[in-house]
């Protein structure tokens, strides 16, 4: 699946808010730190790898459509995946604001998993990561709990 089809179908979730960035971004001073960020983020976005068409089915049609993992059907090379079978540290994020991926089903998995961290930052699916507060909503905590693994907090 090229990267500009992958681009439609994430457009498609809120159609309105491509068109609102874009009058904001208009309204900004363009020699402006914040636009330099908008436009490397974008560039970043729109910079994807394309999927192979199996992983493309994959995650449109078992992940997304019919919430293969979250049902507890998916499989890989015909085994079933056990979120409750896995038996090593876990971080999971499931941002409040998340349109990609609905926050039920990314808190579904961090309940599933023995022990996992279930992190719920107040973000969207990019802002937790790549947004002006991505450090305190995402990165932070995820230092912190990666060094508590090893006793370096």
């Amino acid at each position: 699946m090229p990267i500009d089809a992958l681009q439609t179908l994430f457009a498609s979730v809120e159609p309105g808010s491509i068109a609102a960035k874009f009058r904001a971004f208009a309204s900004t001073e363009q020699a402006s730190p914040a636009a330099a960020a908008f436009v490397a983020l974008e560039d970043w976005l729109n910079d994807g790898v394309p999927l192979a068409a199996p992983i493309a089915r994959e995650c449109l049609t078992g992940w997304y459509g019919e919430n293969r993992p979250g049902t507890g059907e998916w499989r890989i090379a015909g085994a079933r995946v056990d979120p409750a079978a896995l038996r090593c540290p876990a971080f999971v994020a499931a941002p409040a604001r998340d349109r990609i991926v609905p926050p039920a089903s990314a808190v579904v998995l961090g309940e599933r998993i023995p022990g996992a961290v279930l992190h719920r930052p107040q973000a969207g699916h990019i802002g937790m990561t790549a947004g002006p507060r991505a450090e305190a909503a995402l990165w932070s905590p995820l230092l912190g709990w990666l060094r508590s693994l090893d006793g370096t907090t």
